[in-house]
């Protein structure tokens, strides 16, 4: 049968209707400023989109954050204020305090299973209908409020099991915070350290090449004078090159070791401060506790280790949560609600209804495919990997503590032999350069005491440096590292 021209005219209008509705949500991606983004044409070129970027970065406030922060330069800072300077500006602390209190929050979510849940709602419903049969005509309007109450009886441990695993989390995250604090303290303490020695090692490097700055001058005298060949010359030159060019690699690690300083406390690596140089006599002193009960200690006050203890215990509470899925559940629920009716047939009337309900209900997945079963299996397979993890932490604790103490005696004494050797090599070094104007020593003789006293100098930086790293490792091992033991190490003014 063909269509009427009408019934086509009415066909096609109906269809244009929906045209519009097809074509404005391109229209408005099109004037919002929609980009079609694509991927590399070729596996070789490298994709760019600079309108994108340009928005990427417009949008990026951190780096604005980060260069607007100011720190004071008007006069040296010590390591406490670093440290303090490193707590206010840290992100690695903050993250961890964030993850705290998102944790404290779901302890407070699964605390609400103890309460009943209200639902308050409301209907409106209007209603007209026109039958064949006058009397089955409809017309009325109903609206009313409704409120339905919930709680739960009884589920055989679970809401309590919830709650403990939040709680142990809560714990976890935590203890995750003052390790991140001891973390914190840790590297803000070895970067100030490293500045510190990289500086030290600056100034050892000017007297090395201030000694070969000598001994060259002294090789052209005697040269002019006719005592010595152009090789004594040749060779102390060689030697001061070589100074030269440690100077500079010396100028280098300063400002790779301030860099590291001020990405430790926070700050872009140009910010500009000094800092106040550690006191010359180094806390030495050996503790003679038994290095057991250190051990001991450790694994009692490490944030790291109560973490572990916090995870396998919030992972026992996830288990029996698991386990409580395999028994019924007990709740009951309450609802009422009052509802309005308004009549529109020939004799209008208005109605008023009232209905309360309440009832127990149980509730019991009595077979759902071995699912919760598997759940609770997997729920105490996981129980056991943490506690074997928590025994593979301990067990390294209890080595890093021990491994600690020992570096801490040995770079005491290393400490104690380069400070030896370094006088030593002085002394050498002072009657070289005697022997060598009075012409009983060769240039050889000097070069060789200038070469140990150089690497004498450079003992002794490194030395120092590592009692500093000792003492602060072996306060992080033991789990003791605080702002405390940071303030314990005092400062020269200069």
């Amino acid at each position: 049968m063909i269509a009427s021209a009408k019934e086509r005219v009415d066909k096609f209008m109906a269809h244009s209707k929906i045209i519009p509705l097809i074509l404005a949500p391109t229209a408005a991606m099109l004037l919002a400023g929609c980009e079609t983004i694509t991927s590399p044409k070729n596996y070789t070129d490298t994709w760019t989109s600079p309108t994108l970027e340009d928005k990427v970065c417009e949008s990026d406030n951190t780096w604005k954050n980060i260069r607007s922060q100011k720190i004071d330069s008007s006069k040296p800072l010590t390591l406490s204020e670093l440290v303090d300077i490193a707590l206010n500006n840290s992100p690695a602390t903050r993250q961890y305090w964030y993850n705290a209190k998102a944790n404290e929050a779901v302890v407070g979510q699964n605390q609400s299973a103890y309460y009943p849940s209200a639902t308050i709602s409301a209907d409106l419903k209007r209603q007209k209908t026109n039958d064949t049969v006058r009397v089955n005509n409809v017309n009325y309007s109903m609206w009313g409020p409704n409120l339905q109450l919930s709680y739960l009886l009884l589920d055989f441990g679970g809401r309590s099991a919830n709650l403990e695993q939040a709680y142990q989390n809560l714990l976890n995250s935590n203890f995750q915070y003052n390790q991140s604090i001891q973390d914190l303290l840790q590297s803000v303490a070895k970067a100030y350290y490293d500045f510190y020695s990289s500086q030290s090692a600056l100034d050892a490097a000017l007297s090395d090449t201030l000694d070969a700055k000598i001994s060259l001058n002294a090789t052209k005298i005697r040269l002019d004078a006719g005592l010595v060949t152009e090789l004594d010359v040749l060779q102390s030159r060689s030697q001061y090159n070589k100074s030269l060019y440690n100077l500079e690699s010396a100028k280098g690690r300063v400002q790779t070791s301030r860099a590291n300083l001020a990405n430790s406390i926070g700050f872009p690596a140009d910010a500009d401060f000094s800092v106040y140089s550690p006191r010359d006599n180094l806390p030495t002193g050996i503790s003679k506790r038994d290095v057991t009960k250190m051990i001991d200690n450790a694994l009692i006050k490490r944030p790291d280790i109560a973490s572990y203890r916090a995870s396998v215990l919030a992972q026992a509470a996830a288990v029996k949560s698991a386990n409580s899925a395999l028994w019924p559940s007990l709740n009951f629920t309450g609802n009422t609600d009052k509802m309005w009716r308004e009549m529109y047939n020939a004799n209008d009337s208005h109605e008023n209804e009232y209905e309360f309900i309440g009832f127990l209900s149980v509730s019991w997945d009595v077979f759902d495919g071995f699912n919760n079963l598997n759940k609770k299996r997997q729920a105490q397979a996981q129980y056991e990997s943490l506690l074997e993890n928590l025994r593979l932490a301990e067990l390294a604790a209890s080595s890093d503590v021990w491994t600690k103490y020992y570096n801490y005696r040995t770079d005491v004494k290393n400490l104690a032999f380069s400070r030896a050797y370094y006088d030593s090599s002085k002394s050498s070094y002072d009657l070289a350069i005697k022997g060598y104007d009075a012409g009983i020593k060769s240039i050889l003789d000097v070069l060789q005491a200038q070469s140990q006293l150089s690497d004498a100098r450079s003992q002794v930086i490194q030395s120092k440096k590592n009692v500093f790293y000792g003492i602060v490792d072996l306060a992080h091992a033991t789990g003791v590292l605080n702002t405390q033991k940071i303030q314990e190490l005092k400062y020269k003014q200069e």
